[in-house]
């Protein structure tokens, strides 16, 4: 009951929410694996494709439940695809997110500019647009968690 109220109080930016009131459930995202993309994230941000390529594959090794959308990552052709790719991986953190209290303090973003699932996690406060890099690294916009939770959801 309580990590239900916590999850409440951390996924909110107004009045408070229910964790029930998110409508589906997916492993749980470890600490170290929520670093491990922020990793993948930042990579981006310095458009960075060696870097990025081997941050996803170090995510995908450590995290059995994100292999598949870290190794689309790792194995995209180029920065282009690798920003493709790293909003299913944005998705299945979120997912993961939702189905327990976030283990360390997470902040969300959206891009507008991006289709498809534009939403990101950082683990550190300040706007770094994986998805549009050095071009435009301070587009976007800061979201409530459960906001991009639910915006992941199938």
């Amino acid at each position: 009951m309580i990590a239900r109220l916590l999850l409440a109080l951390l996924l909110t930016t107004g009045a408070p929410a229910r964790a029930s009131d998110i409508p589906f459930a997916a492993p749980a995202i470890a600490t170290t694996s929520l670093h491990g993309y922020d990793a993948v994230r930042a990579r981006l941000v310095a458009d960075d494709l060696t870097g990025t390529a081997a941050a996803a594959r170090a995510l995908a090794a450590s995290d059995p439940a994100l292999a598949p959308p870290a190794t689309a990552v790792a194995e995209a052709v180029d920065l282009a695809a690798m920003r493709v790719a790293f909003g299913e991986l944005s998705r299945a953190v979120a997912l993961g997110l939702g189905s327990a209290a976030p283990p360390a303090k997470v902040w969300a973003y959206r891009c507008p500019m991006v289709g498809g699932y534009g939403y990101w996690l950082q683990t550190s406060a300040g706007l770094a647009n994986p998805y549009m890099g050095q071009a435009m690294p301070a587009c976007g916009e800061g979201v409530a968690l459960k906001a991009a939770i639910k915006a992941a959801a199938p």
